[in-house]
């Protein structure tokens, strides 16, 4: 097991913010003080895990614990096993309840994972990838002696303080990403991510050999070790690969699903008729991940889009719920398998090349009518319109085109397909002053309104599932389109 010399991670060449952050978040391992507003416990309470003799030489013998005098204990750590069969062991799980307790997410950094999204986008980067995972990473950090005194437990006669950083303090992942900041703090020639233990480095073979290079080495000058055979990163060149949960193609530009995650999908599926409702929510979690990975009608699955909504509402604030007995309307089975039979059909996604827009288009509606202005941002070509309602959607919805929840997502769906053909590959941002309009087109799905779910259904049904609206806000009173779609101004088209 390596030990990571913090001093020689401030002293690695970077930029002042990054090395600023670090030097922050190593307090946490070296400075007692920081933990002042955590009361000192004494060994007299030090909680007893249900440790083995052997279970307590091994973790002395791996060097994650150390023996330590009573008299010198100030705190304490729950200590705790979880069984994983599939990788045939055991994970030892340290608790730090009173440092979490006292101490809150107001003493945390700013810590930016990647999205899906930024996940995704690496593809583009080039059709060659490297992936780096430091070796027990957590185990790697240790604390100075005075602060691991605050994380102590009992067993037998024998009391023990931790020596390596625990997984449970709510501090160490912003430990762990901002050392990995460290290491990743030089300027590089292709594309990088990094999720606190791991990183991905993306573009040509001599560009990820390059940058990976760089980084293994800062690494190592620092005592860090990993997973991977190092010595020769060449060898680690792949097109293909898992990456924070997504698989990446680097040469059909494509994600989808890794396996692990497609076999908890249909593990959790083989369950559902002994679901608990904590049960159904991991499994809309499994689901919810799927999301813009693979290719999904999202608005297919109002039915089960609303009752999560609804269920989850009743729930959050229960907790004896959770372990009752999941009651799922015959109602919601059909859209809940759906989406759970296309995660384990698990079809790649391709990934858009840009995220640029062909045109941008400000949409309005109201009770009169809807308009729009648009231009093409290559040809600077200009299109507006504006039409009153038809007697048609008079008859068929009457009051509701008096609100504008229903009538502004109709209208950005009317300006779509009256300005683009159908089935359409392309970006589109589009302006509008309603803001439930905005997130459903951006989501490509409501789970709160039928009509706005409907109109997210109806424009990927037109469009294909390679059309994507770029939604954002704008202030109602700066709407360009606001007068064609009360009809005062007539249409034109300008080139």
């Amino acid at each position: 097991m390596g030990r990571i010399d913090l001093d020689a991670v401030a002293a690695l060449p970077g930029t002042p913010e990054c090395i600023e952050a670090f030097n922050w978040v190593r307090g946490w391992l070296e400075d007692d003080t920081r933990y002042e507003a955590v009361p000192i416990r004494s060994a007299r309470h030090a909680p007893t895990p249900d440790f083995s003799e052997a279970d307590v030489q091994a973790l002395l013998d791996y060097g994650s614990i150390a023996r330590i005098h009573r008299n010198d204990v100030r705190g304490h750590v729950h200590m705790f096993t979880v069984d994983e069969p599939h990788k045939e062991r055991r994970r030892i799980i340290k608790h730090t309840v009173n440092v979490n307790n006292m101490l809150g997410k107001e003493t945390l950094l700013p810590v930016k994972l990647p999205t899906k999204r930024k996940i995704a986008d690496l593809v583009w980067a080039g059709d060659s990838c490297i992936t780096l995972d430091f070796s027990a990473y957590y185990d790697q950090l240790r604390y100075a002696d005075d602060v691991a005194s605050r994380f102590c437990f009992r067993v037998g006669r024998d009391y023990y303080r931790l020596v390596t950083m625990s997984m449970g303090q709510r501090q160490t992942t912003d430990c762990a990403s901002h050392t990995t900041a460290r290491f990743l703090d030089y300027e590089k020639q292709g594309a990088s991510r990094a999720i606190i233990d791991g990183a991905a480095f993306a573009g040509s073979t001599s560009t990820v050999v390059r940058d990976s290079t760089i980084y293994r080495d800062r690494a190592l000058a620092c005592g860090a070790t990993f997973n991977e055979d190092v010595s020769d990163l060449s060898k680690l060149v792949v097109h293909e690969c898992d990456f924070g949960g997504v698989h990446l193609n680097f040469i059909d530009k494509t994600t989808c699903l890794t396996q692990k995650v497609v076999d908890k999908v249909k593990y959790s599926w083989s369950l559902r008729e002994h679901w608990t409702w904590r049960g159904f929510a991991s499994h809309a979690g499994l689901l919810f991940w799927s999301w813009q990975l693979i290719e999904l009608p999202m608005a297919e699955f109002y039915p089960l889009l609303r009752f999560i909504g609804e269920i989850s509402r009743k729930i959050t604030f229960d907790e004896l719920v959770w372990d009752e007995l999941a009651v799922i309307p015959d109602s919601v089975w059909p859209s809940l398998a759906l989406w759970t039979g296309l995660a384990q059909r698990n079809r790649p996604m391709r990934v858009n090349s840009s995220n640029e827009p062909r045109w941008i288009v400000a949409t309005d509606a109201s009770s009169w009518g809807w308009g729009y202005c648009a231009i093409n941002v290559d040809t600077n070509e200009l299109h507006t319109h504006g039409e009153p309602w038809s007697p048609a959607m008079h008859e068929k919805y009457g009051d509701l085109l008096g609100k504008s929840t229903f009538t502004e997502p109709q209208a950005l769906l009317n300006a779509m397909v009256h300005l683009l053909p159908a089935n359409d590959p392309c970006i589109v941002r589009v302006l509008t002053d309603n803001t439930p309009t905005k997130y459903t087109f951006r989501r490509g799905f409501s789970s709160r309104s039928y009509h706005l779910n409907e109109c997210a259904r109806r424009l990927r049904e037109h469009f294909g599932p390679d059309f994507y609206c770029d939604v954002e806000y704008i202030p109602g009173e700066e709407n360009p389109a606001d007068a064609y779609s009360r009809g005062y101004v007539e249409q034109c088209e300008e080139p």
